[in-house]
């Protein structure tokens, strides 16, 4: 089986890598996939683990050898049913023939960043991460934080993990204990 997971959202990347890691129960491979040579590569789908059944592994930034990239729907045949590779990639593109055949063949989702006009995705998300840190803040407060902080789910979840260090949580606390979003301070 192969996933393909790329964007520009590289917290939504990561997060969607420990959820299928934690779903695998052996060893996990990482291969950088910028730096494999072709004999590498095909041992990735056709090898074997000696102490494992199943074999995840994680294939990162292949696309940056366009060769490889292209041998992709050739060498997927090869592919055992015990063989899970993930591709984890940045920005694509759409118009090779290897993304239209990944689009059409293999589980696919893309990760794209929170732009301005995400801000109540943003304040739905931090509020969930919130409670599940197990910090309580008030809608007003949430909203606070994410025009400090900006939408960035990095940004957001450093905010969230300093507030959680603080014993009573305030815009006065949010102003001393978390860095302002840099465009806001441009102003």
């Amino acid at each position: 089986m192969i996933t393909l997971l790329f964007g520009e959202n590289s917290f939504e990347i990561d997060r969607e890598c420990l959820r299928i890691s934690s779903d695998f129960n052996s060893e996990l491979e990482k291969v950088e996939g910028s730096e494999i040579d072709k004999d590498s590569l095909y041992s990735v789908f056709t090898g074997q683990s000696l102490f494992n059944e199943n074999r995840l592994v994680f294939l990162s930034r292949l696309s940056e050898q366009s060769e490889l990239w292209n041998l992709l729907p050739e060498w997927s045949e090869k592919l055992t049913d015990t063989t899970h590779i993930v591709l984890v990639e940045g920005k694509l593109d759409k118009r090779t023939v290897t993304y239209k055949w990944l689009q059409k063949n293999v589980s696919t989702k893309e990760c794209t960043p929170w732009g301005e006009r995400d801000s109540s995705t943003a304040e739905s998300w931090a509020k969930h991460e919130a409670k599940a840190l197990g910090i309580v803040l008030s809608p007003q407060l949430v909203r606070y934080l994410v025009q400090r902080v900006g939408n960035d789910q990095w940004r957001l979840l450093r905010a969230l993990e300093k507030l959680q260090l603080v014993d009573e949580i305030t815009e006065g606390a949010i102003n001393e204990h978390i860095d302002i979003h840099p465009e806001e301070n441009v102003f």
